[in-house]
Parts: C-alpha cells; sequence; structure tokens
C-alpha cells in the first residue's frame, strides 16, 4: 500500500499541484486543525495515519467536484469525474526533474544594449485595486531612476484618492529634499483603467494591449524586495526568510533598480526568453551559487514581479485574461506550450505583505477558494505536459 504523500504526489502530477495544498490549507485557515480531522475522518481518512487507500482518495475528489460543479466547465467536469476513478497506481510517471540551477540559455543577440536604451524601452506597470495609495509597499521601492518609467494604474473609482497624493512628501523615501522630489508622484505617473476593465488579468491585458514599450515590468502594489548575498550552494529558501539571516537583507531601492536592470537585460540578450521574473518568497529548495549576479531556473512558474517581451506575447496571442484568476501560470504555461521559455532569477526574491486567501484587496476582493481550484484544474487539464515541466518548483509551495 503507498504512503499518503506517495499518493498524493502521484494524484498532484495529473491535477495540478497546487490542488491539494489548497485543500489542506484552506480548511486549516478556515475550520481549524480539530474540524479539519474531522472532515476528513468523515470521509474515511485518518490525517493521524501514514496511510490510505485509493479509493477513500477517489472518494474524496467526487465529494470535491459536487462542490466546484458551478465552477467548472461541462468539459473539465467529465475530465476530472474521468480521474476520479482512474488507478493511481497506473499513472503515467512525469519526466525528469530540472537541476535546481538550470543553467541561462544562450545568448544569440550579442551584447546588451546600455542601461538608458534599455529604460527607453522598458517600462514597469504596477497594478492596484482597492489598497488605495496608502497600502501601496511596491511604488516606495522604486528608485528615482526607474520612476521616470513606472506607472501606477489605477480604477476610475480610486482616481481621486491618488491625485490627492500627488507631490506629498509622505510618498518620498529619502531624506534629501532634492531626492524627494525625484520620488514624488506625479501625473504623469498615474493611467486610470477604463470602466469596463475590472480585475487582475483583464488589467494585465489592458497594459499589453496599450503600452507601447517593448518589455513590461509588472509587479503587484504590495511587494517587498529581498537580495540574497554571498550564499553557500544548497542555501534555503524558507518563506520570506533564509535559514541563515546574515545572508538575506531587504532590498533597497537602489538594489530593486539593479534587480530590474538585470531582468531587462536578460530579456535583451536572450532571444529564446519570453519572461523573466524573480522567485516568490513562498518557494522553497532554490541553490544559490554566485554573487557575481543572478541565476536562473529555467522554465519556472512566475508571480509578483516579473519582465515580458510584448512583441512575443502579441505574435503568440498570449494572454492574460483567458482565466480571471492565476493569470500568471496561465501566460507562462502558454508561453511553453508555444516553445517559449521563461528565467527566473534565484538570488532576488519578493514577499507580499498578505496572506494567500485573504487580502484586503487586489485580486482578494472577488477570490474565492472554490474559484481558485476550479480555475488550477482548468489549467491542469489543458496544459498537462507543460504543468509537468514545472512540477519541481511547485513541490516547494508552502
Amino acid at each position: 500500500m503507498k504512503s499518503f504523500d506517495e499518493i498524493k504526489k502521484s494524484y498532484l502530477h495529473i491535477h495540478y499541484n497546487i490542488l491539494f495544498e489548497l485543500l489542506f490549507e484552506i480548511a486549516k485557515k478556515t475550520l481549524g486543525d480539530q474540524e479539519v480531522c474531522e472532515l476528513f475522518a468523515a470521509r474515511g481518512f485518518d490525517i493521524g495515519k501514514p496511510e490510505s487507500d485509493q479509493p477513500l482518495l477517489r472518494s474524496l475528489t467526487r465529494d470535491l467536484l459536487k462542490d466546484l460543479r458551478e465552477y467548472l466547465s461541462p468539459e473539465a467536469v467529465a475530465e476530472m469525474e474521468k480521474y476520479a476513478f482512474l488507478d493511481i497506481d497506473k499513472l503515467p510517471e512525469g519526466e525528469e526533474d530540472l537541476p535546481a540551477n538550470a543553467s541561462s540559455l544562450p545568448s544569440k543577440t550579442g551584447e546588451a544594449p546600455s542601461a538608458a536604451d534599455r529604460k527607453n524601452s522598458a517600462a514597469i506597470y504596477i497594478s492596484t485595486l482597492g489598497r488605495g495609495p496608502q497600502k501601496q509597499t511596491t511604488w516606495g521601492n522604486i528608485s528615482p531612476e526607474w520612476r521616470k518609467n513606472t506607472k501606477l494604474v489605477i480604477t476610475p473609482e480610486e482616481e481621486e484618492a491618488f491625485r490627492g497624493m500627488i507631490g506629498l512628501a509622505r510618498w518620498a523615501i529619502e531624506k534629501d529634499e532634492e531626492a524627494n522630489k525625484q520620488l514624488s508622484l506625479t501625473d504623469d505617473h498615474l493611467i486610470v483603467l477604463p470602466p469596463e476593465v475590472k480585475g487582475l488579468s483583464a488589467c494585465r491585458q489592458w497594459i499589453l494591449d496599450n503600452a507601447p514599450e517593448d518589455i513590461i515590468i509588472y509587479m503587484d502594489d504590495d511587494l517587498t524586495f529581498y537580495y540574497l548575498g554571498n550564499s553557500p550552494e544548497g542555501m534555503i529558501w524558507n518563506g520570506a526568510r533564509f535559514l541563515d539571516e546574515d545572508l538575506i537583507s531587504v532590498a533597497s531601492p537602489s538594489d530593486v533598480s539593479v534587480m530590474v536592470d538585470h531582468l531587462v537585460n536578460k530579456l535583451t540578450k536572450d532571444q529564446d526568453l519570453a519572461l523573466a521574473g524573480i522567485h516568490p518568497a513562498r518557494l522553497v529548495g532554490v541553490k544559490h551559487e554566485s554573487i557575481e549576479g543572478p541565476w536562473w531556473d529555467i522554465d519556472a512558474p512566475a508571480m509578483r514581479c516579473y519582465a515580458i517581451k510584448t512583441k512575443v506575447f502579441r505574435a503568440g496571442n498570449v494572454r492574460f485574461d483567458n482565466h480571471r484568476l492565476l493569470q500568471d501560470f496561465s501566460v507562462v504555461l502558454q508561453l511553453l506550450s508555444q516553445g517559449h521559455h521563461t528565467a527566473i532569477a534565484n538570488c532576488w526574491g519578493c514577499y507580499d505583505d498578505g496572506p494567500i486567501v485573504a487580502q484586503d484587496g487586489g485580486v482578494s476582493v472577488y477570490r474565492n477558494p472554490l474559484s481558485l481550484i476550479a480555475t488550477a484544474m482548468e489549467l491542469g487539464l489543458k496544459y498537462p505536459d507543460e504543468i509537468a515541466k514545472m512540477r519541481k518548483y511547485w513541490e516547494g509551495l508552502v
């Protein structure tokens, strides 16, 4: 008999790695440990025991499907019902895991242009919803050098509040008065979405459709950035912290400027890349080997902060608005399905300022656990091969 972890691993390979993690995390956060034990015990699971059999796992899947029907398409329901009755021992094995530090793709375009030239064709877009100007953290992490090419993309409902912050010193982060002037919010920094554009997926797509730059750097509005210094091979990122706290630093605006330069430079040099980003802090098991510059994990998932080549996205009709949720993962899967690649810098990281399910603003305004799981299932059914490529990184989610 397989152990529960072995069953779960086989199950997740087919049904998308995030599903069971979300089930347990959501259950624990909403019910508490005792209630979770009772919930799964009612379906035949004893969380205190290391083993469970396949019929019970299928039963739990069928129970879950009943709750998900209103979020899933009829085709997806049929597929999931079919999978729920499969013999897990006979499920196909996944591809070999990629090494933790996949080597960078070779450059095909020679030397990268200067930083000044790169900034003329790249811009940062910070999308914000429901948090207002007072709760922004990302904006305060952007240096004067890059703020010239940074836009806050806001809703019509919040326009008045943001325009009320124009020129105010409390939005500045430097003690020097002249530097404060460079950091203050101006009218040029604000882009107001059309009223019909609703939600992050539609917002990201609207930016892609309208931005004039060759490279867009997407950032969430609630980020704190981190940088890993001289670390030994095998250093483990645990949540937003590292095991050796002396090696991890909160990135200053000037550090973030270097980080953005790295992302733009990577996309500029490597023709095969369509997206370059940094690690979300919830990933663990990431190795770091150099302080000379970022090392890159190839074909890893991206979220929260990443840069894209607009021409590649437009030419391949890679869209953010195919799904209302998990849009970052959706576009990565679309890119991989078309033969493009992503690269994630593993000496930089970012962390949002709220828990995964309950944040005041952003997608949490309209996201709920069942719709999130349903979207994950839809993506898992549509892109099984591409998800297999990314499987190693999903196993590190905490």
